[in-house]
């Protein structure tokens, strides 16, 4: 394929074989940087993270989509539980289903929620709805030892009924 453009792929010289000398000595045109094709690239819908809450009874859903990943997302996520632990909720449960993908900042995010509230109130519960490959992160880290993980929203409700 760079022979029929007439150019090395590397480093847009003329195809021919040069030895070392020759070409670091050549003028090339400069290498530019990576940038992601249109296949690449996640709609932008995809990767704005969106908070919203709701009741039912005792328990606030916090319904969480779009990216968590290291930097505004993850603590803007931690900046919301506080809020919501300082007008008093304890139990919450984290829907999580829509968020297609989350780094090791969403996941530390999560445990953190998860130790403000046992520091802070001692009889606090966070469960989670996850799926996909945020499970399988959760899993990995062995975080479902510490988390009650859900598929859905439905059955968490249903397990803090089971509690009571």
């Amino acid at each position: 394929m760079a022979g029929a453009l007439g150019l090395d792929r590397l480093h847009g010289c003329p195809a021919r074989f040069v030895s070392a000398v020759e070409r670091a000595t050549q003028k090339c045109a400069p290498v530019t940087a990576w940038q992601p094709s249109r296949l690449d690239r996640v709609p932008e819908w995809r990767t704005l993270m969106n908070i919203s809450d709701r009741k039912k009874g005792n328990i606030l859903i916090m319904q969480v989509s779009g990216q968590i990943k290291f930097g505004t997302s993850s603590e803007r996520f931690a900046k919301h539980f506080d809020d919501l632990m300082e007008s008093g909720e304890r139990q919450f449960v984290f829907d999580m289903v829509d968020v297609p993908w989350m780094d090791t900042a969403g996941i530390n995010a999560t445990v953190a929620c998860m130790k403000h509230l046992k520091d802070r109130d001692g009889n606090g519960e966070i469960k989670l709805a996850l799926r996909g490959k945020n499970l399988e992160l959760f899993v990995f880290y062995s975080l479902n030892k510490v988390f009650d993980i859900h598929e859905d929203v439905e059955s968490a409700l249903a397990a803090f009924a089971g509690q009571s």
